[in-house]
């Protein structure tokens, strides 16, 4: 548990910015996910115990952590623009209609 901190922290979150040749700053970011389950029961039949007997127990707990790159802030001096590095149709997207609404916009202006 002490260590999921050192994992979870903002340099993992937001990593550490890498500047190309080009003068082109490349931030990465990535999404974690965390979950944590935990769980007993008694074991055997139900009865009445007594203050001296013990009652079989089984109990477990887990957890788990994900954490897998979601994209890259793009800062090219100018202005900055997020580039997403999954597959997923909702984030595409969301990146095409704002795409379409800058070029609208522009256009409109």
């Amino acid at each position: 548990m002490l260590n999921l901190n050192e994992l979870v922290d903002a340099n993992t979150v937001i990593g550490t910015p890498i500047v190309t040749a080009s003068g082109y700053q490349v931030i990465p970011v990535s999404k974690v996910t965390m979950g944590y389950l935990s769980g007993g029961s008694d074991i055997g039949e139900t009865k009445v115990i007594k203050a001296d007997e013990t009652v079989p127990f089984a109990g477990g707990s887990g957890a788990v952590v994900s954490l897998k790159p979601a994209g890259f802030i793009l800062d090219d001096g100018n202005g900055c623009r997020y580039i997403h590095a999954g597959d997923d149709p909702v984030d595409n997207l969301i990146d095409k209609t704002s795409e379409m609404l800058k070029s609208f916009q522009k256009k409109n202006d």
